[in-house]
């Protein structure tokens, strides 16, 4: 409870709708923990020793997950940086599935490929973000510098946006608009934000430097 508890690395958060929860990637411990800002209660929802497996609770396997999101239906989509995949929890259950990349826990799956579930490959994905339908996800892969889009009905994932010309160097941070038309994208290498529209993937420099 509150100081009582220990994480080590922080990366990522969200909250529920109800701000009853903060849902939270412990990296160095390769876990999803979430805290009850009620209680200050903090439990852990998903992981356990580091790895790539897919399962409930404590049999889940991560390998730095860095970033969460909250989607409709009581569901975390998780970036899992060092297993170069992106996963899908259920927070009811603590069940942990692939949704996209090879996740074997090893750098191997590194890659940049489009396709369905594991035929699609990234190369350290850091940050995710879900539209409020919980329709569209969309996946910063850090070293493909580029923004990737999974379609939740047809499970594909594709590029929304290499830059079109515009170098997108790190992308570190994104969030979706709430009406899901834009993206705020914090680029780490080139020190900006920049908005994308998620339709077209076109960027615009919101602040910082353009290099």
């Amino acid at each position: 409870v509150g100081d009582e508890a220990q994480f080590k690395n922080t990366r990522g958060l969200d909250v529920a709708p109800d701000c009853l929860r903060v849902f939270i990637a412990d990296e160095k411990n390769h876990k999803i923990r979430v805290y009850d800002t009620l209680t200050a209660q903090v439990t852990t929802i998903a992981g356990g020793e580091k790895g790539a497996a897919d399962g409930c609770g404590e049999a889940a396997q991560f390998l730095s997950p860095h970033q969460l999101a909250y989607a409709p239906g009581e569901i975390l989509y998780v970036t899992d940086a060092k297993n170069n995949c992106g996963r899908q929890g259920d927070i009811a259950t603590g069940g942990v599935t692939t949704i996209g990349g090879g996740c074997n826990g090893d750098d191997s799956t590194a890659g940049m490929t489009e396709g369905v579930g594991a035929a699609a490959q990234f190369d350290t994905p850091r940050s995710i973000t879900v539209n409020s339908a919980g329709t569209k996800v969309y996946l910063g892969d850090n070293n493909n510098n580029r923004i990737r889009q999974y379609d939740v009905a047809t499970k594909t994932w594709s590029t929304l946006t290499d830059g079109f010309g515009v170098k997108i160097g790190k992308p570190t941070g994104l969030k979706v608009s709430p009406d899901g038309t834009w993206l705020l994208l914090c680029d780490e290498s080139s020190h900006s934000v920049q908005r994308v529209d998620t339709a077209t993937g076109q960027l615009t420099f919101m602040a910082g430097a353009q290099v």
